[in-house]
Parts: C-alpha cells; structure tokens; sequence
C-alpha cells in the first residue's frame, strides 16, 4: 500500500490512512486539545481582522432561527483555505445573524486531505469532532468518512426543511452518496483543471495568438514551444505548466479519450491506446520540447516564468485578486483532444452534519446556508472561491456578466464526466500508485509505456485490498 506524508509532532511521516490514525491516537490528549485550541484561536484572530462581505445569504423557514434558543456555540472543522475557512470567517457575522443564538467557531485544520481525514477521524474517537465538518470527493473521501460514521444523512433533514435537492446538480449528489444515503451538501463543485489561463504580457511581441476554442492540443504545444525561453534544462520562461498527478491529470487524461479506473471502481484501465497518448504528450511536451517544467523545476506562474497554466474556475477567480494588476490575465479551456470533447473530471468539497452533534438543527443550518446560492454566487464574485454544486449557481446572470468567458464554464458543467471511486474506497492509495509512477515517467527515469504498466499494475493491487 503506498503511503502519503502526515505530521504527527511536528515531524513528517510516511503512513497510509490506517497507520495514520492509529499514530495519532497514540498522541496525547493534551496535543489534541491544544490542536482544537489553535485553531479556534485562529478563527477568533481572523474574524476579528476580515471585513465582512457583502450579501447576507438566508436560512429557509423551518430552520434553527424559527424559534428562541439558548445562546451555544456551533463548531464546524475544514482544512485551510482562502475558499473555506477564510472565507467562512467573513461571513461569520452575516451567517449569526440569521441565528442569534449560535456563535459560529471554526477550526481550521492544515495539511491536505490525508491529514485532514486522519485527524478528523481521530476526533471522532476521542469526543472531540464538531458539529459539522468539510469533506470532499476526492478521492472517495466523503464516502470513506460515511462508512466510518462521521457523517449522518442530510435527506431526513432536507426532506423535514422542504429542501428542494433538485436544485443542486444530481451528478454531484450522487457523489456524495454512500450505501443509498446522501451524507452532506455540496459546498464547492467543480469539473476539474478544464481550463487555461495565461500571461498576456508574455504572449506580447510573439507571433503567438491568444487562445481561442478552436485551439487543439496540437496549437497549444505549438505555442508553448514558442513562448518558452532559454536553454531546455535552464528556461527563464517555460511555456505551459505541468499536469502532473492525479486530479491535474484528469483532464489531459480524458480529452484523449484515456480513464483511468472502470466505472465500477474494480480495474485500472489506464494502459489502453488513448491513455499511453495523453502520458506520450505531456512526456514529451517535458523531455522533449522542454516547453513543460519537470516536476520541482522552479516555474511560478504568478512570478511570470510560465505563460499557459491550467486551472479551475477557483484558480482562476483567486489568481486574479492575487495577482493584484501585476500583469493581465486571459481566460480560457484547454483544448479540445482527439476525441473532439475537453476532459472533466468532477470534484465537489462537501458540508455535512456530524453523527456525534447534540445540534443538529443548528448544524444543519449552517450546511444550507454554507452550500446555498446567496452564499457561492457571494463567494465567486468577490474572487474567493469557486461555485457550488448548483445549476442556479454556475448559470446566475450576475456571474455570467461579471466574469469573462464564464459561459463557457458552463458547458463543461453541463456535461461533466463522473469521478470514478475505488471499489474499496482506498482512493488516496490509488492516488498515490498512480503518482509515483506519473512522476518517474515526467522525471525521465521510466519510458512512457513502461511507465503506464507500473502503474496499472500498482492500482489493481490496491484495487484487491479490502476495503
């Protein structure tokens, strides 16, 4: 079983999912409460320091707020993130307002998805998980905290509220479905890295135009060729930035036609024709061009040394309040594949309420307004985040008018292609199995189709294990 990176007493370790909650069972009851304290802290510290936004969201009648409540405090623990619990702590007046009872803590917990589930679960054991928590598909994550019991079904609670689910994108619900019961609301849903953005101040004075939906693959390694500059193993400016694991790939993956599991979730499929072509690509768009960085290679795009970066429509949002006018950015999709279609990948970040809450109400309040429409279409347009995982939401007028090109955005979200989970739900092993081999294929060490053959032959033994 391959295994990722956790920090467990402020050294990292190389642990798979298991070992990492065992490990930090093992840690002292102190550490967990000064973790909970911390980030409480840094909720506190942030609320006090960020502006609120504007927009005041709504809670649907029959919620929490319909009657007088003793004065209580709702915990909500994520991972970190300009998206999430930065940009949860602006609206935290707006969302206690409409629950004067509550006051709303956020416990933001750093680290990536691995971490964040590991820890989230230790908590669990201990007493210590809040009253809702952030989840994300990737990965099967969502479904792999369902089975372990962090999460209660939301459809009882949805149903009593007359929530309507059909306003969110069944697709997305689907994804957050384990064993015929839905365990949380979309927060943010997105169709993957699908599109491109670019430094226009670096396509100046070329003959490279700027992209359009018409370019292929063939034109964007064409122009990436073009732009990049220097000596192959020294460029001052590489043309496109790398689609290196697991979620990045995805798209390059299925423009050429490729998948990477069976829809099932039993078999890695990888090693078909269209697979080895969309590895060959970006093999060669590294060792051969050098118009991609290999990975590690020093390219920030923010700092000008990339011209073409693929994105999401988050990156895209964030990237240009970052940038602060530092250059002029373009935006796009990547290009169509052979297929004739662009690749998508489906991903959401969740919201649900926890099995352990004795708030539920209260919890279930916060998931709503967190995952509803006031609250996203706030959040894309003020340039921190990405859209949730609603029609009504990628299709608003306003967002259409004020952000370019997000029309098209919105036909990758029409026809996105599903994320197919691991059968065993050992998705973050199929994560790394993959990208051990995807990095020794970009770093020059295997041949593309050796490559692939590792690869296959690392998921499906992951794809055996028990669940």
């Amino acid at each position: 079983m391959e295994r990722a990176e956790v920090v467990l007493d402020g050294l990292q370790h190389r642990t798979t999912l298991d070992e990492g909650v065992a490990a930090v069972k093992r840690q002292t009851r102190r550490s967990q409460l000064s973790l909970l304290a911390g980030s409480a802290a840094l909720a506190g510290a942030f609320s006090a320091a960020c502006a609120v936004g504007g927009g005041s969201g709504s809670v649907p009648a029959g919620s929490a707020g319909s009657k007088a409540k003793a004065p209580m405090t709702l915990r909500v623990q994520t991972r970190t993130g300009v998206d999430l619990d930065k940009y949860w702590l602006q609206r935290k007046t707006d969302f206690e307002a409409t629950l004067p009872h509550v006051t709303l803590e956020v416990e933001a917990i750093a680290g990536g998805p691995l971490e964040y589930v590991t820890k989230l679960l230790v908590l669990q054991s201990g007493g210590g998980i809040g009253d809702a928590a952030w989840g994300t598909t990737r990965a099967g994550y969502i479904k792999f905290l369902a089975s372990k019991g962090v999460f209660r079904p939301v459809e009882p609670l949805a149903k009593t509220d007359k929530l309507n689910l059909a306003e969110y994108y069944p697709r997305a619900l689907e994804d957050i479905t384990h064993q015929g019961k839905l365990m949380a609301l979309p927060h943010i849903t997105e169709p993957g890295r699908a599109g491109l953005i670019w430094n226009k101040s670096l396509l100046g004075g070329t003959s490279v135009k700027e992209p359009d939906l018409t370019w292929t693959y063939e034109t964007l390694r064409d122009a990436a060729v073009a732009i990049s500059k220097g000596p192959n193993d020294a460029r001052e400016v590489y043309g496109l930035n790398g689609s290196y694991g697991y979620l990045e790939f995805f798209p390059l993956l299925r423009a050429f036609g490729g998948e990477l599991l069976t829809p099932d979730g039993t078999r890695c499929v990888l090693d078909s024709p269209q697979g080895l072509a969309a590895v060959q690509w970006q093999h060669d768009m590294i060792r051969r061009h050098g118009a991609v960085p290999a990975p590690g290679a020093p390219a920030n795009f923010n700092m000008g040394q990339v011209a073409f970066q693929p994105a999401n429509p988050m990156t895209a949002q964030t990237t240009a309040v970052t940038l602060k006018g530092a250059f002029q950015l373009g935006t796009s999709l990547l290009p169509k594949g052979p297929t004739g279609k662009r690749g998508t990948i489906l991903v959401s970040h969740t919201m649900g309420v926890t099995t352990d809450t004795k708030n539920v109400d209260e919890a279930w309040a916060w998931t709503k307004w967190s995952c509803s429409k006031d609250f996203a279409v706030h959040r894309l347009l003020s340039g921190n985040g990405g859209p949730g995982g609603r029609p009504d939401i990628w299709k608003n007028e306003q967002v259409i008018k004020e952000i370019p090109g997000w029309q098209n955005w919105i036909t990758l979200m029409d026809d996105v292609q599903p994320h197919y989970v691991p059968v065993n739900l050992r998705g973050q092993d199929v994560e790394d199995a993959l990208n051990k081999q995807l990095n020794a294929i970009w770093k020059g060490d295997v041949a593309p189709a050796d490559g692939i053959k590792l690869a296959v032959a690392g998921v499906n033994e992951v794809l055996r294990q028990p669940a």
